[in-house]
């Protein structure tokens, strides 16, 4: 009998420690993402930096200063419209992870309705966040 449940417990150990392992090599392939991502987000600050002190001026000398001037502020509003959706796109990869690490440290469901509960909190960690900010 003390066998049967020594070996139950080392098939459930080294279960738990397969999942756990998984769960960090997603965790880490989140973090690489999130990583990249703001590397992103970092070239497009920089790229509208250069656009709005307006040392980007490539065109030829035929524009007059106004229309250079229009030209600037069209070009700082499509880098803007870039680094818009770079940061839509980390803050997907952040909730992901953040996900992942919440999935990773739960213990598991016991039924459909503790799995969704778990779920509705994790959205409702995400959705809340930003308000915490501005209180």
């Amino acid at each position: 009998m003390r066998l049967r449940a020594a070996a139950e417990f080392s098939t459930q150990a080294f279960i738990h420690a397969v999942i756990v392992s998984a769960s960090w090599d997603a965790l880490s392939m989140e973090r690489r993402a999130a990583v990249e991502a703001l590397e992103a987000v970092e070239a497009c600050v920089a790229a509208l930096a250069v656009v709005v002190r307006g040392a980007d001026r490539t065109g030829s000398g035929d524009a007059g200063p106004l229309r250079q001037l229009a030209d600037d502020f069209l070009d700082g509003l499509a880098e803007a419209s870039r680094m818009d959706a770079k940061m839509a796109a980390l803050k997907v990869r952040l909730t992901a992870g953040y996900s992942e690490a919440g999935q990773a440290m739960a213990s598991p469901a016991a039924s459909p309705q503790d799995h969704a509960a778990q779920e509705m909190a994790v959205v409702a960690e995400v959705a809340c966040e930003p308000v915490k900010l501005f209180v």
